[in-house]
């Protein structure tokens, strides 16, 4: 059953505007969308795909085999948060899900579940669930906000196994829920606002639910639905890009959100490392990756002493 052509009932429930903002990483995104078209659901299935200029034909193959999805193209890449809120801006259903281009709905009744598990909790501003990579292994289920010193503890590759999150009514309580995949409603969003465009990649969905957690909307996620997800592929491998939009994003996020302490200690982490790496590999740094491995450096320290 193609999404929006439900079995529609005389009491249809809510229906679901999937937003999706693809970049590149085109056979990421028809596995996506060929899930997507194998949802089987009472609701009404809207799919919009918004393309950030990727250099890879999407938008043609979009148009061409998938004529069911509403297709956005834009003429230049915005980041997540900006082709997102547009996308989300676009959206017609009550329920909005925000879904990566790298993902798989591994079961039809993916998105039935979830719509109707979001449906029976009260205040629930975002719901989310298992989101598993391709081995298998669970990425995340409810995340928890980034704290200054296991953020430290991490650049120093001291890692801490975090609490497991409270349960209630059925669903793990969550501090924020990957942008990943992210269920909300249209009232939840114009309540909350959009995310926060200075946000190029990383960081905007824990912003916007800690935005909706101060609003009073409750965080959970849901342990009984499993979302694959193909972490960083609209990256092609570009692993130093990667950690530079993090680094920026978790740079701003803190300033932001945790005041100048918990800036501070991250910062001098950034530096401390971007001291001593610097210079072993700019002498001893010998493969194929040490331009890309010198650059994020220098970003490194420049975030460090600067935070810019």
């Amino acid at each position: 059953m193609a999404p929006g052509k439900p079995l529609l009932s005389p009491a249809a429930p809510a229906g679901v505007s999937v937003c999706i903002v693809a970049y590149n990483a085109l056979d990421k995104l028809r596995a996506c969308l060929d899930s997507l078209h194998a949802q089987q659901s009472p609701r009404v299935i809207d799919t919009i795909v918004l393309d950030n200029a990727s250099a890879e034909p999407v938008a043609d193959t979009v148009r061409a085999d998938y004529p069911w999805v509403r297709l956005m193209p834009n003429a230049e890449n915005l980041g997540f948060a900006g082709g997102t809120n547009l996308a989300v801006a676009a959206a017609t259903q009550p329920l909005r899900l925000l879904l990566n281009p790298d993902t798989v709905l591994p079961t039809p009744d993916t998105i039935e579940k979830l719509a109707a598990c979001f449906e029976r909790v009260d205040r629930l501003g975002a719901l989310g669930c298992r989101l598993e990579l391709p081995d298998g292994a669970t990425q995340v289920i409810a995340g928890r906000r980034p704290r200054a010193a296991a953020l430290v503890l991490d650049l120093l590759h001291i890692r801490l196994t975090p609490p497991p999150a409270p349960v209630r009514d059925g669903l793990l309580e969550a501090e924020y829920i990957c942008g990943a995949a992210l269920l909300t409603s249209a009232e939840v969003w114009e309540d909350v606002g959009p995310l926060d465009e200075g946000y190029f990649m990383y960081f905007e969905d824990v912003d916007w639910c800690r935005r909706a957690a101060r609003a009073g909307y409750r965080l959970a996620a849901t342990p009984d639905v499993t979302i694959i997800h193909h972490e960083g592929a609209t990256y092609g491998g570009r692993t130093f890009v990667r950690r530079m939009h993090f680094w920026r994003a978790l740079v701003r996020y803190l300033r932001r959100n945790d005041g100048r302490i918990a800036v501070g200690l991250v910062r001098l982490a950034l530096a401390l490392g971007g001291l001593i790496k610097l210079p072993w590999a700019w002498l001893a740094d010998r493969s194929p990756e040490r331009a890309a491995r010198l650059e994020l450096l220098r970003l490194q320290l420049r975030l460090g002493l600067r935070g810019a």
